[in-house]
């Protein structure tokens, strides 16, 4: 059980911001968009700033993402979790991912995926009058309807379930087995519950268990398990006649959920979680693209960067929906993240570059849970358009603060009942969207370790001086130097244990100051 008095200080904490600033008008729109696998380095406003001089650092390939940036305020200390699955989980259901399940890293494992008594943030939403539509990746949970958009709140919803498909095809690299025991993939692409065929395939599967309880046996358009790969150039054009990249499929339903939203009725406004496959893997893009960028001579970074394009022009497209659709754009608060930091494993191809940041997407160096991120549209006061916040964030905060946009109680009694951790977000609204805003975040908590006795926290400035950023250990034993900053934290396979007198000893960071890459 957890005790009450959790849930009542989160709630105090948000009562207090909503207090210090009072935001006038109709409920706002409010549109998430979350990219996959965006490397700190792969966005424009941080590669012309942090990059070394070389050909390829000059190439554009997010200009909208960076055109919306300039109505907006770049969240420069914005923190995820250092893949996928849990940091999605984290966003729907407003928890750490601690708090979410530690199993959620992969949403085929039983019990994997947000606990089916957490509140989503559409459900909150939906209380208060929004129309919420869901397009693109999910990987957040599957074993139960419960567990998908619709069960979390969504009245409608277009996605893949699993970490990755391919682009064209919506095969996953899991299949199902049929009575000769030969495992297919079955096709992951579903509008609502049901199967769907929009990108020109069709799909195979059950309502409550899609993936894992299928029969592929009549599935027309099913591939050989041997088909399925992830190198580069794979399916460029696409295998089927009328397939159509899926990434496109997601952006058109994005777009449309804008172009054909009511604005003549302000009690319903508009809630949009827009989450494209780009670029996660496999590295796959419609040829058009990818010729754009034939000077990047490493076929991954080229692949890679030409993926991050083709997205970004539907980001374009979308901006421009908002602002023809009798304005929206003006009511609107648009957020971007990226659900961890870009993968640069595997001897880098995957693609992704988070230079200056060290480490990558599955690791919490800075490079793998510090992630682009910003804030824009029209609800952004215009004093604080193009400028930067320095202020802590993490994914789980939006929750939060969609919930006080809305006029929500953020807490969660449906969890409470059933003795699960309580909403830990924290509401951004007063930091972000008030002339003077303060940030209610102290620190983060990100991770446990196996042992559950280390905390990985980042923790505000405190005795380092202006500009200079703490990292603290958590409980017990781990060695003070593996919590210095700049160093891995968490990488336990890395850090010899210490005796209690040691650690304690080594509790006081070096008197030097230690400052972390990346712009102030």
């Amino acid at each position: 059980m957890y005790p009450s008095s959790s849930v009542l200080v989160v709630f105090l904490a948000l009562v207090t911001n909503i207090r210090s600033c009072e935001l006038n008008g109709s409920k706002p729109h409010i549109v998430f968009i979350l990219f996959d696998d965006v490397g700190w380095n792969n966005v424009d406003w941080h590669r012309n700033n942090t990059s070394p001089a070389r050909s390829e650092s000059e190439l554009v390939s997010t200009p909208h993402l960076a055109r919306m940036l300039k109505d907006g305020i770049d969240l420069t200390r914005h923190y995820s979790y250092k893949m996928c699955s849990p940091s999605r989980s984290s966003i729907q259901s407003g928890r750490s991912p601690l708090h979410c399940t530690l199993r959620n890293d992969d949403v085929v494992i039983p019990g994997a995926g947000v606990a089916r008594h957490m509140t989503g943030i559409a459900s909150v939403l939906r209380r208060a009058g929004y129309i919420t539509n869901f397009a693109g990746k999910w990987d957040a949970g599957m074993a139960t309807t419960d567990h998908t958009p619709s069960g979390r709140g969504y009245t409608s919803s277009l996605l893949y379930f699993h970490h990755c498909v391919d682009y064209w095809t919506l095969t996953p690299s899991i299949g199902c087995s049929t009575d000769s025991q030969e495992t297919i993939p079955v096709v992951d692409l579903w509008d609502g519950n049901a199967p769907s065929d929009l990108n020109g395939t069709s799909s195979c599967g059950t309502v409550q268990q899609p993936l894992s309880s299928c029969d592929c046996s009549s599935c027309s358009h099913c591939t050989n398990a041997s088909d399925y790969a992830t190198g580069v150039g794979r399916a460029l054009l696409g295998p089927f006649e009328g397939s159509q990249y899926v990434d496109d499929t997601f952006a058109a339903r994005a777009v449309a959920a804008v172009s054909g939203h009511d604005t003549t009725n302000t009690t319903a406004p508009l809630f949009l979680f827009w989450a494209p496959h780009a670029a996660h893997s496999p590295l796959q893009v419609p040829q058009a693209s990818l010729d754009r960028f034939e000077s990047i001579q490493n076929p991954w970074r080229r692949t890679y960067t030409a993926m991050l394009w083709h997205a970004d022009q539907h980001v374009g497209t979308l901006r421009s929906a908002l602002k023809e659709n009798h304005g929206m754009w003006n009511n609107t608060l648009v957020v971007f993240a990226s659900d961890n930091g870009g993968p640069v494993y595997n001897n880098g191809t995957p693609g992704a570059s988070n230079y200056p940041l060290k480490g990558g997407k599955m690791s919490n160096w800075e490079g793998g849970i510090r992630v682009a991120a910003f804030v824009s549209g029209g609800l952004v006061p215009p004093s604080r358009r193009g400028t930067r916040s320095s202020q802590l964030s993490a994914l789980w905060d939006w929750y939060g603060t969609f919930a006080y946009l809305a006029g929500q109680d953020p807490t969660d009694h449906r969890a409470a009942s059933a003795a699960l951790p309580p909403v830990d977000s924290v509401n951004l609204a007063p930091q972000l969207l008030c002339p003077r805003g303060t940030a209610p975040r102290q620190a983060v908590g990100n991770r446990a370790s196996r042992h559950h006795d280390v905390q990985h926290v980042i923790a505000r400035p405190r005795t380092y001086g202006a500009g200079h950023w703490d990292r603290c250990c958590g409980q017990r034993r781990q060695c003070w130097q593996s919590c210095r900053p700049g160093i891995n934290f968490w990488a336990l396979e890395a850090v010899s244990w210490c005796s209690p007198n040691e650690w304690l000893a080594g509790r006081e960071f070096p008197k030097r100051k230690h400052k972390l890459a990346g712009p102030k």
